[in-house]
């Protein structure tokens, strides 16, 4: 049996100048969050005969729970400026 949860929400937030100007700029913030559930359950038997079946520590069925886990939390800010100086250079 296998069970799988993902939630995830990203968030972005960005202002811009006017794109006309000489002087450009942008600024945001970025946010991230990510949980990732997974349940792993299973029973099997090993064959008989077999080097695992044969020893005492391996008993018949083997029963296998797995639980995993992963929880993610990220932001940042970003930012760019940009300035056009778009004068002719003179000769």
């Amino acid at each position: 049996m296998l069970s799988n949860t993902t939630l995830n929400f990203t968030e972005e937030l960005r202002l811009a100048s006017p794109t006309n100007q000489r002087l450009t700029w942008i600024a945001g913030l970025y946010y991230l969050h990510n949980n990732k559930d997974r349940t792993l359950h299973f029973v099997s038997s090993p064959v008989p005969g077999t080097l695992f079946a044969d020893f005492a520590a391996f008993p018949s069925p083997i029963d296998s729970f797995t639980i995993q886990a992963a929880h993610t939390t990220s932001a940042a800010p970003f930012g760019d400026i940009t300035y056009c100086d778009n004068r002719s250079a003179e000769s």
